[in-house]
């Protein structure tokens, strides 16, 4: 039961709002600070969305693997937008939704 539950999981993590929002144009305007607390904002809403905690996954599982990766997520996000064949609307998204399935259970 919980690997049928962890795709919709997923996608509700990956609705999350501020990963939808920034794109690489916002994302390359932030400051090194502002970076860090825009991943730290959106792994808090990936973790602690209203989506997901009808779905029984360690969301706080999740939550420390992600936090545990934020430099990571930050250079993928650099890496993404600093690339204009990858540099798209969805970049953001993406390069965040291989972080999250690479954390799940």
């Amino acid at each position: 039961m919980r690997v049928t539950l962890l795709p919709a999981l997923l996608v509700s993590l990956l609705l999350a709002e501020p990963a939808l929002a920034m794109s690489c144009r916002n994302w390359e305007r932030l400051s090194p600070q502002q970076r860090e607390a825009a991943v730290e904002q959106m792994i808090q809403s990936a973790v602690s969305g209203s989506g997901g905690r009808s779905y029984r996954v360690n969301r706080d599982a999740i939550a420390r693997c992600l936090e545990a990766s934020s430099r990571d997520i930050e250079y993928a996000f650099d890496d993404v937008c600093g690339d204009s064949r990858t540099a798209g609307m969805n970049a953001i998204r993406t390069a965040f939704k291989n972080f999250i399935w690479s954390c799940a259970p």
